[in-house]
């Protein structure tokens, strides 16, 4: 099991903070290695599933994630359905001064061949994380 949590201070209020990683089609803009993503229409929600496709350690990897929580404002947790990874993403947001603290927090188990390679996986993950919320304080922060 790979675990991680990343922060990061992002100078927008956090509702604009929010609308922006809520919408999943946004990714695009600061997640490295993501190549598609498709949600579906209309606001998020439990339930919500999204299509995406990552370029991860030189392999195309097919995924859908599923809201499991979603709290505006606050809180949205996504999970894995099928594909390599059985991931859970959390994103927190806490308002401060104007500002927004964002958390990322990631659990992840390998399957198949990452499995083999979960030191590697988890190292890269991890590091592509710290630097995908330092790409989206940039995007933000425009």
């Amino acid at each position: 099991m790979i675990t991680h949590q990343s922060k990061v201070w992002i100078n927008r209020p956090v509702n604009e903070v929010f609308a922006f990683v809520s919408n999943k089609e946004n990714d695009l803009q600061w997640q490295s290695g993501l190549v598609e993503v498709h949600q579906p229409p209309g606001p998020m929600s439990v339930g919500t599933q999204i299509d995406e496709v990552y370029s991860f350690l030189g392999r195309k990897v097919v995924g859908k994630l599923e809201v499991t929580e979603y709290d505006p404002g606050k809180r949205i947790t996504t999970k894995s359905i099928g594909g390599p990874f059985h991931i859970q993403y959390s994103y927190v947001l806490e308002a401060g001064n104007g500002g927004t603290q964002f958390t990322m927090n990631m659990e992840m188990k390998p399957e198949g061949f990452f499995t083999l390679a979960e030191p590697i996986v988890g190292a890269n993950l991890k590091k592509n994380v710290d630097t995908d919320l330092a790409s989206l304080k940039n995007v933000l922060e425009k």
